[in-house]
């Protein structure tokens, strides 16, 4: 069912469309350990999101957290540590910190293009940070890099569930 909605993704993000993605209520820490074993052995202790939910859709949180984690892999990131940040308003900070050598200036202002890539033909398509990108809007929120030096830094902000 995740490939699918994955596909689905792919052609509207190819035919510009960025309809709202199905939310539903999702519980934090439900999703830390669902990460913990689709990032490991690179994700390390403190996982752990707790337990606050996010009207949220969990296929696209999972589809941009893994895309996130795997990039951290593929620059040489030996650890990945995702975490809470500090909440704003409605939304809630989920932190994704590795210990990758950093993005340097002129990538980091790329990131989030489309077809942007550093890897090298035919590793690579340049479409997860631009998809994880869009998702993160289509779901309220925001991706950002906070930090592109060691600790590299990705901040998404996500709506709170509502009580």
């Amino acid at each position: 069912r995740d490939c699918r909605r994955i596909v689905d993704d792919l052609l509207l993000f190819c035919r510009g469309e960025e309809a709202p993605l199905p939310t539903s209520a999702v519980t934090l820490s439900t999703l830390s350990r669902e990460l913990a074993e689709d990032l490991a052995p690179l994700m390390v202790d403190g996982a752990d999101l707790g337990d606050t939910i996010v009207d949220s859709n969990r296929s696209a949180l999972r589809q941009i957290l893994v895309n996130l984690g795997s990039n951290a892999r593929k620059a040489g990131a030996r650890s990945l540590s995702l975490k809470r940040g500090q909440e704003r308003e409605e939304m809630v900070s989920i932190l994704l910190e590795d210990d990758g050598p950093g993005i340097p200036k002129d990538v980091a202002t790329r990131i989030f293009e489309t077809f942007f890539t550093t890897s090298r033909a035919g590793e690579g398509t340049g479409l997860g940070l631009s998809i994880s990108h869009g998702l993160a809007r289509r779901l309220g929120g925001t991706l950002t890099l906070l930090r592109p030096s060691t600790p590299t830094t990705f901040e998404l902000l996500i709506p709170k569930g509502r009580t």
